[in-house]
């Protein structure tokens, strides 16, 4: 669940967010634990080791306000 204050980011308004992340062929990696290395046709190679994936969706997001919170 969101820890920020409502409306800092951008909030989750689709009604199957949890679920499709806690599909089996859905994965979570740390960048903070091995950055990205390689960025390939099959996937991308972080320094945990090589993902391959069919979709790469590239999210920078925004931290809006909470600096000054």
């Amino acid at each position: 669940m969101p820890t920020h204050p409502f409306g800092c980011k951008r909030p989750i308004i689709d009604q199957g967010y949890y679920e499709t992340f806690n599909r089996a062929n859905v994965g979570l990696v740390d960048l903070r634990k091995g950055a990205i290395t390689e960025v390939t046709p099959t996937g991308i190679a972080t320094e945990q080791g090589f993902h391959e994936l069919d979709v790469i969706v590239y999210a920078t997001g925004f931290d809006a306000m909470t600096g000054a919170l």
